[in-house]
């Protein structure tokens, strides 16, 4: 019988083990997501930012350096993209 109660016990701490993993993974899954939407609203208030610094409403020299830089990115990206066209025709 103290066989039959140890297998239980195990079975029992194993099915609880199987359950924190799984509430675990469920709250893990539920961080990414937050972190993903904080990512998505700060790429919204750079945008907004920039829609400003862009318009002149906003002159700070720091914000109009760092949106100078990020054009400069985009038109390497432009140009790459640009590449990539005339490596496939």
């Amino acid at each position: 019988m103290a066989f039959l109660d140890k297998v239980t016990e195990i079975a029992g701490k194993a099915v609880d083990k199987g359950n924190e993993v799984v509430e675990i993974t469920k709250l893990k899954s539920k961080i990414s997501s937050c972190e993903k939407d904080i990512s998505s609203l700060k790429e919204d208030i750079a945008d907004y930012i920039i829609g400003k610094i862009e318009s002149g409403e906003i002159t700070d020299v720091q914000l109009t350096s760092l949106s100078e830089q990020i054009n400069g990115k985009l038109a390497e990206i432009e140009d790459y993209d640009a590449q990539i066209a005339q490596i496939k025709a």
